[in-house]
This record gives C-alpha cells, sequence and structure tokens, in this order.
C-alpha cells in the first residue's frame, strides 16, 4: 500500500495547477503550505513506476473538491463531496486512473472523510439543522487525544474536546450523532 498525497506527488498536467474560479490560486513549491500543483494524471504517468517498486494498491488523500482559501492541499476539508477538484483533475480522469491502475494490478482506495468538512462546504454554511456540527456558536479545537475515548479515568470533558472538537477552525467537526447525518454520508460514500 503506497500513500500519495496527490498535490505533492506529481504534475502531470500543469494547465490545471490555476483554476481562477477557485478560492486559493497560489501554486509555489518553496511554500509548505500552498499547493505544488500535483494531479492525477502525475499519479497516472507515474503507475509503471509504483508498479516497478512492487506496489499492489495506492491509497489517495481526498481528492474531493476543497475550495478553500488557504491550506487545504492536503485535501481534507472537502466543500463538494461529489467532485473531483479541479486542480487535480475531474471525475472522469479519476475512472482513466483506476483503470490504468487496475490493468496494472493496483488497486485503489480513496480516503473519504466524513467526521468533518471544510468550512466553505454548503453543509457548514447553510446548515441543514443548529445540531448538524458540533459547534454553539465558536470554534473548540480537538485535544487529538482519542485514547481518552476509552479511557475510565478520564473526564467527561476531556472525553467530549477528543470526539465534538474540530481538527483546525477551517475543519467543522460533524454531529455524528444527528440521526441524518450518517444515511447523507453512506449515500456520498456509494456514489463513488
Amino acid at each position: 500500500l503506497y500513500l500519495i498525497m496527490p498535490d505533492r506527488f506529481a504534475n502531470g498536467n500543469p494547465s490545471n495547477d490555476v483554476v481562477p474560479e477557485m478560492l486559493e490560486t497560489k501554486v509555489d513549491r518553496n511554500d509548505p503550505f500552498a499547493r505544488h500543483g500535483g494531479d492525477l494524471a502525475g499519479i497516472e504517468n507515474n503507475l509503471d513506476y509504483l508498479s516497478n517498486l512492487g506496489v499492489t494498491a495506492i491509497w489517495l488523500n481526498p481528492i474531493q473538491e476543497n475550495d478553500m482559501k488557504e491550506g487545504s492541499y492536503h485535501g481534507y476539508a472537502i466543500t463538494d463531496y461529489y467532485q473531483v477538484d479541479r486542480r487535480l483533475g475531474s471525475n472522469e480522469e479519476f475512472c482513466k486512473l483506476v483503470e490504468q491502475a487496475h490493468s496494472k494490478g493496483m488497486k485503489v482506495v480513496m480516503d473519504m472523510i466524513f467526521n468533518h468538512c471544510g468550512s466553505e462546504n454548503y453543509l457548514f454554511k447553510d446548515m441543514p439543522s443548529k445540531d448538524w456540527f458540533n459547534f454553539k456558536g465558536n470554534y473548540t479545537q480537538t485535544s487529538y487525544k482519542t485514547a481518552s475515548v476509552q479511557d475510565i479515568h478520564a473526564s467527561d470533558y476531556e472525553r467530549k474536546i477528543a470526539v465534538d472538537g474540530w481538527f483546525t477552525e477551517s475543519m467543522p467537526d460533524l454531529n455524528q450523532r444527528n440521526r441524518h447525518v450518517r444515511p447523507l454520508f453512506d449515500t456520498k460514500a456509494v456514489s463513488w
């Protein structure tokens, strides 16, 4: 299993590096927080290289649209769960990449993010209900201490902040206790 962050792997199509309609248009390979221009075409162009390494499966960081103002090169601040980010390619290009990988005996694993999204996502900008997100009007960051969830000695606060806190201010945490959240994301997963 070979993990690939598409924006960082290889730039196979420089014409999609900047999409003027999107919020972030900076491409700077010297800035670790900016986009670097890697894309699906770059991955497809390197399938033989990966095959020669003995890779039998590639795991892609999220490829769905991340139309954020900055710092979403990693793919985890999704704004459209149904579309490949145009700076990475298109849905059709993703299908072609999968076909080409399969023809070389490689599987493709998609990283699907259903516990949070980007703050520019329509679900956050126009919440279907007040309890759609773990959000009471102000941002609360997670402690990243997931072990506290199962620790019988952890305080209720430690458990709550680990589960309900956000990764960053730009990635609102979805409220998995809302009975409408999971079915929506089941549908999004099946669409791929």
